[in-house]
């Protein structure tokens, strides 16, 4: 069926924010930051990735193969293609945990192979179901732009019912297609320091070029 990748690249990121709250660490995996990396295809979901490795220096990422170039923030982690299906990937970029802290703030990339939907079909898709977890809430549908185009964001609070000591989570997805990837962005911080992180996530995107 055409919808499993993209749906299982969600609950990818669903899962990721999971893990993120409830622990963390700063153990790398595809490149250490500080590393140029070649690219090359990375199988660490038992599918082949359509999208090999980014060339990875320092706090710059390069992908070539899923059209996008970034500068991550200062002292955090990228974990490159940390979630994969057989037509999607995640990139992940986080913040070191601090020592206490329920909460990891991140930055996942999920790029999907395009062309699976229309790009209206697909946000009306994500829109859905974020509502639908149940455990989102003030959902607020808006717009920014991502190095000159078009894009829609979808921000709300995630909690948990399961983990009373999870904090509440403020998440943006930020939704756009190009012609390599149909794109989901997600920052994500606990809901009391998102004045912090709002400047770190800004620029996360100011630095952010689309490659054709």
């Amino acid at each position: 069926m055409k919808l499993t990748g993209t749906i299982a690249a969600l609950l990818a990121v669903v899962a990721l924010t999971a893990a993120a709250a409830a622990c963390g660490g700063d153990d790398d995996t595809t490149g250490a930051p500080g590393t140029a990396t070649a690219e090359a295809t990375s199988d660490q979901s038992g599918n082949v990735t359509p999208f090999p490795t980014p060339l990875i220096d320092g706090s710059n990422i390069v992908s070539d193969s899923k059209g996008y170039s970034v500068t991550m923030p200062a002292t955090w982690h990228e974990r490159i293609n940390f979630i994969q299906t057989i037509d999607s990937s995640v990139d992940a970029f986080l913040e070191p945990l601090a020592p206490g802290a329920k909460a990891q703030a991140n930055i996942t990339i999920t790029c999907t192979v395009p062309g699976r939907f229309a790009e209206q079909e697909r946000i009306d898709l994500l829109k859905t179901t974020t509502a639908r977890q149940g455990l989102n809430e003030n959902i607020v549908v808006g717009s920014r732009t991502v190095d000159g185009k078009a894009a829609t964001t979808l921000t709300y609070i995630n909690y948990s019912q399961q983990n009373p000591d999870q904090p509440r989570l403020a998440k943006t997805d930020v939704l756009f297609s190009t012609a390599k990837c149909d794109y989901t962005i997600t920052t994500l911080s606990v809901e009391a320091d998102i004045a912090k992180y709002q400047p770190i996530f800004d620029q996360f995107f100011a630095t952010m070029k689309l490659i054709q």
